[in-house]
Order: structure tokens, then C-alpha cells, then sequence
């Protein structure tokens, strides 16, 4: 796949929080953690995803990976 998307953040909170109906965990942590994994970007109030890339480990886990953990 190639192309960014982009949603404003209301668009982006109304997505997860259908697809969060019933489950364990908010749209809120959920989101969260798309931006802390790096699949989700935000700046500005506006929030995308590239489908051309696919995202780099972050340190946690290349820590994870250095132990022999991954």
C-alpha cells in the first residue's frame, strides 16, 4: 500500500471508539498507543498513518530485542 491518512482527531476518536464498543480497553488507550508504537502520527490536532512505510522499532523495543526477549 502506499498514501498517508489523515482525520482530525474527532474523526479518528469516533473510529476507535466504534470499533472499542464492548472491549476491554477505550478509545482513548487505544489511540495512545497507536501514537506510541509510531503507527499513528499527530501534530496540530490532525492525526495520520502512512501506508508506505513501516514503522521502526523504538528503543523499548530494541531493548527487548538486545536481551533476547524478541
Amino acid at each position: 500500500m502506499t498514501g498517508t491518512l489523515r482525520s482530525a482527531r474527532a474523526t479518528v476518536d469516533d473510529r476507535l471508539r466504534m470499533w472499542c464498543t464492548d472491549g476491554e480497553v477505550d478509545h482513548v488507550t487505544v489511540r495512545r498507543y497507536l501514537v506510541e508504537a509510531r503507527l499513528l502520527f499527530r501534530a496540530n490536532g490532525v492525526y495520520w498513518a502512512s501506508l508506505a512505510s513501516t514503522p521502526q522499532p523504538g528503543p523499548a523495543e530494541r531493548y527487548v530485542t538486545a536481551m533476547g526477549l524478541g
